[in-house]
């Protein structure tokens, strides 16, 4: 870990160099009573262009250790990437139909949104995908 602009960054090495892969937050408060209802598994629905691959085919909204977490677990996988395991983000509530994914990597800053489409049916929008529980 390491000091920058007054963060603390987590960085990992290997044989490629040094990279950041995180940062300690500082300032979290309590996770809001919208997104700990929301909690749950989401699953993609509708179907993506001719051609295209499903990267996410589920998405987990937990809370754990205080902090609210998305957990994307991968979809139709092109064959060199088989076996890649869910990954997870913490998220950063801004209010209660929308979070934030922190940290560094594939979608620091990108904007999850949370909302009611009917009764009983909740969705989650991500990255131009739609999940619904």
């Amino acid at each position: 870990m390491d000091s920058v602009g007054g963060e603390t960054i987590l960085f990992m090495t290997n044989p490629a160099g040094t990279m950041p892969i995180g940062h300690k937050l500082t300032e979290y408060g309590p996770v809001p009573g919208a997104w700990t209802s929301a909690q749950g598994e989401y699953r993609l629905t509708g179907t993506c262009p001719e051609g295209e691959t499903v990267f996410y085919e589920r998405i987990q909204i937990v809370v754990r250790d205080g902090y609210l977490r998305a957990v994307l677990h991968p979809g139709q996988l092109p064959r060199t990437l088989l076996g890649v395991p869910p990954m997870e983000y913490v998220l950063i509530p801004v209010g209660d139909g929308a979070a934030t994914m922190a940290g560094f990597g594939r979608y620091p800053g990108e904007t999850l949104y949370r909302r009611t489409t009917g009764p009983g049916t909740e969705e989650i929008v991500f990255a131009g995908l739609r999940f619904v529980r």
